[in-house]
């Protein structure tokens, strides 16, 4: 956890799904080394992992950590990178729900995916690497990639799958 502090270190989360169809999430304003991930459901197969520089909205409302919730509630999403066009999506695609977005610009994508699926991935202009989960979908990581951000996956001996925002950090 203390290495990914070099990709943020001002807040830090998780999200968690099994196959069963659980779900769960913790997010604070605490550095990655200092996430507690006691907290995290011991059956979650599946698990995002974030930590964040504050750059659009504050650490301490916690509705800005990563991972952001859907307006709904039923995604999580994380991502590295910026949404360029993240004020006009509020007042035109998001104009329903805008009121209850947090600051961040995160809070756009997972309320574009709840409004319109992922058809709605493609009214974002900026450079994103995304990875969520959504609670209709159970266990599935889904993982996207706007214009030139990074992001580096591999598969693991033991059939895991793991991602990151750079090679180093795998």
């Amino acid at each position: 956890r203390k290495a990914i502090e070099g990709r943020g270190n001002m807040a830090a989360g998780y999200a968690g799904a099994s196959s069963a169809g659980s779900h769960g999430d913790y997010r604070q304003a605490v550095t990655g080394s200092q996430l507690p991930l006691k907290e995290m459901p011991r059956n979650a197969k599946t698990v995002i992992l974030h930590t964040r520089f504050t750059t659009h909205g504050p650490a301490s409302d916690n509705r800005n950590n990563h991972p952001v919730q859907s307006p709904d509630g039923n995604i999580m999403l994380t991502h590295n990178g910026v949404i360029w066009n993240e004020s006009s999506l509020r007042h035109s695609e998001l104009r329903e729900v805008r009121d209850r977005l947090p600051m961040v610009d995160t809070s756009v994508i997972p309320a574009l995916l709840q409004e319109q699926g992922l058809e709605g991935l493609t009214n974002l202009q900026g450079d994103a690497a995304i990875a969520w989960l959504d609670t209709a979908s159970g266990d599935t990581l889904h993982l996207a990639r706007l214009q030139s951000s990074p992001v580096a996956y591999t598969w693991l001996l033991d059939g895991s799958f793991v991602y990151a925002s750079t090679p180093y950090h795998l």
